[in-house]
């Protein structure tokens, strides 16, 4: 096919600005691609990639978003840590009297420990989960988004987002963690609620 650069232009609808910036050629032989492309390259002023490069050059682009992603999510697990930690330091505090209660029933400071440590655990665990799921549809929702609007520069095989365990099984380990330390000042504070200030609360 030969076309005047204007022609070609006008055939992509953008014959009002010099903007054609891409152009896909389908080769018989696939195998072919990275010499055409080096042929191309050393003739014409452009730069030629093979689809797999092409993913390649997107990939280097979308690492810093990975890496503005990570950053944002190391924040939101330090807001989270203060957020859960000042619940349950409340929690403790309006429980006051029952914790007395329990002490008065028997209850050893090491039960009480357990108990609030887990009801971290348990809020904790709960908001992992919402948060995954949503983060989840949030990533398969940006996704379609960005390969809608670059769906003529984008490879039909890429995708700007994806799943990977390891990083959920890093994120459960993080999550895990950060319910053992938001528990443990509540914890530890209701293990040691004075019995007879509790008891006269009642």
């Amino acid at each position: 096919m030969y076309l005047h650069w204007a022609e070609l232009q006008s055939g992509t609808g953008k014959s009002d600005r010099d903007a054609v910036d891409f152009i896909g050629l389908k080769l018989g032989d696939a195998r072919d691609a990275d010499a055409v492309g080096a042929r191309l390259a050393a003739v014409y002023p452009v730069e030629a990639f093979s689809n797999e490069g092409l993913v390649g050059e997107v990939g280097k682009l979308t690492s810093t978003f990975e890496g503005f992603a990570q950053m944002i999510g190391i924040v939101t697990l330090a807001v989270a840590l203060l957020f859960v930690a000042t619940v349950m330091i409340l929690v403790v505090n309006e429980r006051t009297a029952e914790l007395g209660a329990l002490r008065a029933l028997g209850v050893s400071r090491a039960h009480i420990f357990q108990l609030v440590l887990t009801e971290a655990a348990l809020i904790t665990a709960i908001a992992a989960i919402l948060g995954i799921a949503l983060g989840y549809a949030g990533a398969i929702g940006f996704d379609d988004y960005l390969r809608a609007a670059n769906a003529t520069r984008t490879p039909a095989a890429f995708h700007f987002t994806k799943l990977s365990w390891g990083l959920l099984l890093q994120v459960s380990g993080l999550t895990a963690l950060m319910a053992l330390l938001a528990g443990l000042v509540p914890a530890w504070r209701a293990s040691r609620v004075n019995l007879l200030a509790a008891l006269r609360s009642v």
